[in-house]
């Protein structure tokens, strides 16, 4: 994004520190959708990490933290990026989780469809759960990987796995990825779905992993 129409602005996140860290708000599936409802490519950057994603991609944004009083820079480029790099301002400068909400609706109102040319969802759900590993087998080789894959891949949401207390999150619908981890009886995991279909992604893939067995 280095082009003469390139739109930036600095911005702080004001948002109440307790509603960041509640599990009954998440911010990351609002960023993302408030980024589909423009034309123009949204980038996030974090000068103090020096990280920059694409605000439309669960994927780049999976392992931010998105800290209370800190800095980032919304970067926005095309034909209505002045409108998107303003609704972003007002939202990482809303205080409430009701504000930030207030932002994507008035702005979901105001432009009536996103850039595919499809009513907005008003679903913006993000889920996360921790889950023990009890299905009966040495780790997740490819059978098993299979009806994980299989399973996971039923679902229109983003869909994510790690170790818990690891670092970086993995694609559960990627037999090759969810192949190389190391998940035997007991291990305990952490599955993040963002997406209109999350809550039942996560309950779904929760109940098979605490399968006695994996398959019949």
């Amino acid at each position: 994004m280095d082009d003469e129409s390139l739109k930036s602005i600095e911005v702080q996140m004001l948002i109440n520190v307790d509603i960041l860290k509640s599990s009954e708000f998440n911010i990351r599936p609002m960023i993302i959708q408030l980024a589909k409802l423009f034309n123009c490519k949204v980038n996030i950057n974090d000068k103090e990490l020096g990280l920059e994603a694409d605000a439309r991609s669960f994927w780049q944004l999976v392992d931010w933290e998105f800290t209370h009083d800190k800095n980032y820079v919304i970067k926005a480029q095309g034909d209505d990026a002045d409108v998107a790099i303003e609704a972003f301002r007002e939202a990482f400068e809303s205080r409430t989780s009701e504000q930030m909400y207030s932002v994507y609706h008035r702005y979901r109102n105001i432009l009536g469809v996103d850039r595919m040319g499809n009513k907005p969802s008003e679903k913006i759900i993000e889920k996360s759960e921790k889950v023990r590993v009890l299905f009966d087998t040495e780790g997740v080789h490819m059978r098993p990987s299979m009806v994980i894959v299989t399973a996971a891949s039923q679902f229109d949401s983003d869909i994510a796995i790690k170790i818990a207390h690891t670092e970086s999150y993995i694609d559960i619908k990627s037999i090759m990825m969810l192949s190389f981890l190391s998940l035997t009886y007991g291990t305990e995991i952490q599955l993040l779905a963002c997406g209109p279909d999350a809550d039942i992604a996560v309950d779904t893939l929760k109940e098979l992993f605490q399968s006695q067995k994996l398959w019949g």
